[in-house]
């Protein structure tokens, strides 16, 4: 990513096996939580935009406010 440069970042990527990520943790934290700071980090270094986006499996589209991180998840 460094040698290429790029000024935009789509982040298409996700660990989408639902019923899996309950038993699968550590995978579905990697590809959803640490790759997604990594792009981060790396478009900040090359001064790109980075744009990341999720499926409706944690974000249903129905709020009219930010998610706050510290919110607790609904069962």
């Amino acid at each position: 990513m460094r040698a290429a440069r790029p000024q935009l970042i789509v982040n298409a990527a996700a660990y989408t096996a639902v019923d899996r990520a309950e038993t699968e943790r550590d995978l579905a934290f990697a590809i959803n939580g640490r790759a997604p700071g990594i792009l981060a980090e790396e478009a900040r270094r090359l001064g790109a935009v980075l744009i990341h986006y999720s499926t409706d499996y944690v974000f249903d589209g129905a709020g009219s406010t930010p998610i706050a991180r510290t919110r607790r998840r609904r069962r």
